[in-house]
């Protein structure tokens, strides 16, 4: 007789993004190392899956650029596409590149704060298709609009998926 001890739990994991500048596809890299070695994972940028090849997955991580407080309008497209109740059940974790809001002048850190960032619009988007998120909204920061990433923030990456990892293991 099998006991919690011995029973393995595998968690079927797929990360999806969009990358216009591969800042958001570094820090795709980097989840996928963190999670390949422990449990059965993809990885595909937006352009290479349909809405329906996210079914069958037991965890669901998705990543954009921020752009106008926005995911990307591929992957916008993308999830719009998604049926309701799609995602019944899938554990959920989404992060975004961005600017640092404090680094910004006065005006653009107003309007950065009214019109948000991409992860956590992200997050609402599948958490109405049912997913279940494990992980608050995560942003990573950019230095500029191409890049590069910030001092430290692939590290950031490592540890955010580690905590995932923990979360829903």
């Amino acid at each position: 007789m099998a006991t919690r001890s011995n029973i393995i739990k595998t968690m079927n994991t797929l990360i999806i993004f969009d990358s216009l500048h591969g800042n958001t596809q570094k820090i795709s890299q980097h989840i996928f190392k963190n999670f390949s070695g422990k449990n059965p994972t993809q990885m595909y940028p937006i352009a290479q899956i349909q809405p329906a090849d996210i079914l069958g997955y037991d965890l669901l991580i998705v990543g954009s650029p921020t752009h106008g407080g926005q995911a990307t309008p591929a992957l916008q497209h993308f999830l719009s596409q998604l049926p309701p109740n799609s995602l019944k059940g899938v554990k959920l974790a989404t992060f975004d590149t961005r600017f640092d809001l404090n680094l910004q002048k006065p005006f653009l850190r107003f309007l950065m704060r009214i019109i948000g960032f991409a992860s956590p619009k992200i997050a609402t988007s599948l958490q109405s298709k049912g997913a279940q998120l494990v992980a608050p909204p995560t942003g990573f920061i950019v230095t500029g609009t191409n890049g590069p990433l910030a001092t430290n923030e692939l590290e950031k990456a490592n540890s955010w998926a580690q905590q995932i990892i923990q979360q829903v293991g």
